[in-house]
């Protein structure tokens, strides 16, 4: 562009058809009928984006936020948090578009990957919110209660209707710490009294952890219970709806995701459904509900870090300095090789999670593949969100000074959701923390490490010769440090978590990439490869004799485009 005005931006019309990388991953990974599924799902998903994210840009501005709503017209109790028409049709849409059908679960999160790059916290909070809930209704209410509840959870009408209400004052990840209380009622069921200090989405249906009286201390004694947010009116014969003893008393002002509201809520007597048995509130909370928020967050931090890759790219495609496109610059060059295969890395590790989950079904059988993926969805939790913010602010720098103007693309937006994303469901010290507790409880080590050996077997001889070494190098190292003896020392565990995290999930994904990209002959996946192995693995000093720095004004250049390269590796 010669001048400002001539910028374009189209690139939300192609967010699926354009992601190349990720398309190819799926064709490495996905057996043949499933990546076509995915593909033509996808697809057709992709023809509402542009529709989609206008409406997600307009619930974002700052008249556009929710509010709370005490009272209807004629002074009747209805507890409300208001959402902008935007946000609500949004949901609507989504929900009629089918978010909720889908032939495996690779094909679901395969959507929630698009629909979060239009940075829409409102919408992919929600989702899974009622995901998981959809998902622990399933497998462990009665049937009456799944009789009475599951149809809306799917229904157009009150669209991704759940809210979460975990966190106390003092009870956040420490969920033994729960102080809020239920009481059996005459009918068989509870009243809940509790003070949530942080409610996600308030709408519909609430679900409320909470100790039924006289149950354990810690987490043995918490139980999960689904609370609706109106009853039958028994003043009126059940023939009206009352507000169900809800107070909500203040929406929380975050830093980020401005248009999904967080509330503080009182429970002062709320009837309440005892999900599944009171003594498997911590289980079903850890393996319905919090690795299914988890797996929603990778998701959708992947979508954040794809939309700012492609916002940066597209940018420096038209931003001329000097007669040439930026793009030609060394540096803006690297920011976007970095950008895509620090993305391209975890991609793949996503791709294989999701077959996992479609093989082996949420709840496996067996111990050591339930272990295995807790492991995976926590490290990749972890990962995908550890530098997320570092990612879109780079891809905004690309921008200059209007990187951060609100109005000239997402990114400000991303960049601020980026932040909530890293504390969604566990930080980055809680995730971490919580891998080392499971290798006590998942003999998952011996599986790790002959993974790891089973991608130096794949990797050739003859095949990034430099960076195959700087791999045997940093397992061998690691081998050394992550003894037995180590690991089952508490404060050593503790204080090298985020290390070994690390550790392994960049040999997971960089070793994943060069198995791909042989097996597939893909270049592409190879350059991505050697560029992660030279900036992650070698020393401070090899990093500068990286083949792709010598080649960024050459053959990078359509590496950034996401075109075929024909280059011997």
């Amino acid at each position: 562009m010669k001048k400002m005005p001539d910028y374009k931006n189209r690139v939300n019309e192609d967010l699926f058809s354009g992601d190349k990388t990720f398309r190819f991953l799926m064709s490495a990974i996905f057996d043949t009928t499933k990546q076509e599924t995915i593909n033509r799902s996808l697809l057709r998903f992709e023809k509402n984006i542009p529709y989609w994210n206008a409406l997600a840009d307009s619930a974002a501005k700052p008249n556009h936020h929710p509010y709370i709503e005490k009272y209807d017209a004629v002074g009747n109790s209805i507890e409300r948090v208001i959402l902008p028409l935007e946000t609500r049709l949004l949901r609507h849409r989504v929900v009629e578009a089918g978010i909720f059908q889908n032939d495996s679960m690779a094909e679901q999160f395969c959507k929630v990957y698009l629909l979060s790059q239009i940075g829409e916290a409102s919408l992919v909070t929600p989702l899974a919110n009622t995901n998981s809930l959809n998902r622990l209704l399933v497998d462990k209410a009665s049937l009456e209660l799944r009789n009475k509840f599951l149809d809306k959870m799917h229904s157009s009408e009150y669209p991704l209707p759940v809210s979460h209400c975990f966190i106390e004052q003092m009870a956040a990840t420490d969920v033994g710490a729960i102080q809020a209380v239920a009481q059996e009622d005459p009918d068989g069921d509870y009243l809940i009294h509790a003070e949530k200090w942080d409610c996600t989405s308030p709408n519909e249906t609430y679900l409320v952890s909470a100790r039924i009286a006289g149950a354990d201390e810690g987490e043995a004694g918490v139980s999960l219970f689904l609370v609706p947010h109106q009853v039958p009116d028994a003043d009126k014969n059940g023939k009206d709806y009352k507000v169900n003893n809800v107070n909500i008393k203040r929406l929380k002002q975050r830093v980020g995701a401005k248009s999904l509201p967080n509330a503080e809520i009182d429970f002062n007597g709320s009837k309440a459904y005892l999900i599944g048995y009171g003594s498997e509130g911590f289980s079903n909370l850890r393996d319905y509900i919090t690795n299914s928020i988890r797996l929603h967050s990778i998701a959708s931090a992947l979508g954040y870090h794809r939309r700012a890759f492609v916002e940066a790219r597209n940018y420096s495609l038209q931003r001329m300095v000097k007669g040439q496109q930026i793009i030609n610059y060394p540096m803006v060059a690297e920011s976007l090789v970095k950008l895509l295969s620090s993305l391209a890395g975890k991609q793949i590790v996503f791709c294989q999670l999701l077959n996992h989950v479609d093989e082996h079904g949420w709840m496996p059988e067996n111990k050591n593949e339930m272990g295995w993926r807790n492991f995976i969805i926590n490290m990749l939790k972890f990962r995908s969100t550890y530098k997320l913010t570092e990612n879109v602010k780079d891809a905004m720098i690309v921008f200059g000074n209007n990187g951060t103007s609100k109005d000239f693309s997402i990114l400000s937006r991303l960049l601020q959701d980026s932040l909530v994303q890293e504390s969604w469901m566990g930080t980055h010290h809680t995730i971490c923390y919580q891998i080392m507790k499971d290798i006590h409880e998942f003999d998952f080590m011996a599986r790790l490490n002959q993974e790891i050996e089973n991608l130096i077997q794949d990797w050739p001889n003859d095949v990034l010769v430099d960076s195959k070494k700087f791999f045997i190098h940093h397992f061998e190292i690691g081998s050394k440090l992550f003894t037995p003896k180590n690991l089952y020392d508490p404060y050593w565990a503790q204080s090298h978590a985020i290390r070994f995290v690390n550790h392994f999930s960049m040999l997971m994904e960089l070793g994943n990439l060069v198995r791909a990209g042989v097996k597939s002959q893909n270049a592409n996946l190879l350059i991505l490869a050697s560029y992660l192995s030279h900036d992650n693995l070698s020393d401070r000093f090899s990093g500068y004799f990286s083949p792709c720095l010598e080649h960024l004004t050459d053959f990078c250049q359509d590496l950034i485009r996401e075109l075929p390269i024909d280059v011997e590796i």
